[in-house]
């Protein structure tokens, strides 16, 4: 359960000599199994809400999807870029430019064994509401749903994604870094070459295809942050509340203790 890379001017021999002498002697410790990666399904939607110290209250929408390397993460991925990653996208167009939200954003995030589409916005509450901005967010994935993806927001995020995974491999960490973690999560430490391929192949389909199977009328847990003192702002009653695990009765085996 542990991937140690070595990158830069070496000479392989030395370097596997050198990691024998320093980590052979270390014993083998207790056998790390895969949890399941069981979906996550809820019901109906969640609303949750606490007060912090914020100038500009904040609703996000967090929608169960799927675990990095699965299949549609990358067109969930694509989806999420369309439709707030550039000016022309319809949450900058909608929330942004229009001075409703200081900031409006989606995001796929993924990992191990989940995954969940963030949609964020924090508005400025003299021009809204988090109720009515709510409603927007909802609208505007209408709107999204009825124009769809063009083949130019396919091909810019496309070469964005190449641009990015270039440049993250500029540096000898970043090559290193890059290598460990395709093996430690994919078994191949030469997967770089598959993972750009999954993102080169999704199309306007794949896009609309996932955008209906998660997030089209899917629940989701919403959050409210609002200001100290002013739960009023709220976008809904709460009609969940997050209880802490309690983790008193938690015992080390002793296997682990060992």
């Amino acid at each position: 359960n542990a991937t140690l890379t070595v990158a830069g001017d070496v000479n392989p021999q030395q370097v596997i000599t050198m990691v024998e002498k320093y980590f052979g002697p270390i014993p083998k410790g207790p056998e790390v199994k895969n949890l399941p990666k069981d979906k996550v399904v809820l019901d109906k939607d969640r609303y949750i809400s606490y007060e912090d110290k914020v100038v500009y209250p904040m609703i996000q929408f967090n929608i169960p999807t799927v675990p990095t390397y699965h299949p549609d993460e990358a067109p969930l991925d694509f989806l999420a870029n369309i439709l707030s990653g550039t000016k022309n996208s319809i949450f900058y167009q909608k929330f942004t430019k229009t001075n409703i939200a200081v900031e409006a954003y989606t995001f796929n995030f993924t990992s191990e064994l989940a995954g969940r589409f963030l949609i964020g916005v924090k508005i400025d509450p003299k021009m809204t509401t988090l109720p009515k901005a709510d409603s927007l967010v909802r609208a505007a994935l209408v709107e999204f749903e009825k124009k769809g993806p063009t083949d130019d927001d396919l091909k810019k995020y496309k070469v964005s994604i190449e641009k990015d995974v270039y440049a993250s491999l500029e540096s000898v960490s970043g090559k290193a870094s890059s290598l460990a973690a395709y093996q430690t999560f994919t078994g191949n430490a030469n997967y770089l070459k598959k993972d750009l391929e999954r993102y080169a192949k999704v199309t306007k389909a794949d896009v609309m295809r996932v955008y209906n199977t998660y997030i089209k009328n899917k629940p989701g847990v919403i959050i409210s942050v609002v200001p100290k003192g002013k739960p009023e702002m709220k976008a809904k009653d709460d009609t969940y509340v997050y209880k802490k695990p309690d983790l008193t009765a938690v015992k080390e085996s002793d296997e682990y203790k060992n």
